[in-house]
């Protein structure tokens, strides 16, 4: 029974690892997204509070805060928009950062799914293989 174990465990390996390179980079584009939209959302929050903070009449005093708001607010040149525009345009960056999310879900997700049929049809190819082979 232990041995059965192992055989289907290294099936499955194999089936997953030991393909081609495309289908890791698949992997990849699958496992990693979580963490950029992670960083997306975190960037979302600021900015939502920024566009909180620029509405109570703090300004620029909003991006002065944290250290990439500020660079952001140096390379864009923040200091002459009035407050009511920076507000529209933070609110903006904020809708644009999550919808960058959304596509970036959306391809994780897409990739999930070609993946999944390709190691499915993989692993009921290896099945009826191993079964006509008696």
């Amino acid at each position: 029974m232990l041995n059965r174990q192992k055989t289907i465990i290294r099936n499955i390996y194999n089936v997953i690892f030991k393909r081609k390179k495309k289908d890791l980079v698949k992997f990849l584009l699958i496992s990693t997204p979580a963490s950029l939209t992670a960083i997306l959302e975190g960037l979302t929050f600021g900015l939502l509070l920024c566009a909180l903070y620029v509405l109570n009449g703090r300004g620029m005093g909003a991006f002065n805060s944290t250290p990439i708001f500020r660079r952001i607010g140096n390379l864009l040149h923040f200091e002459n928009i009035s407050s009511n525009k920076l507000f529209i345009i933070v609110l903006l960056a904020a809708i644009a950062a999550q919808v960058l999310k959304s596509f970036v879900i959306y391809f994780s997700s897409l990739q999930a799914a070609k993946l999944n049929a390709k190691i499915s049809s993989d692993i009921h190819q290896n099945i009826y293989e191993h079964i006509l082979s008696f």
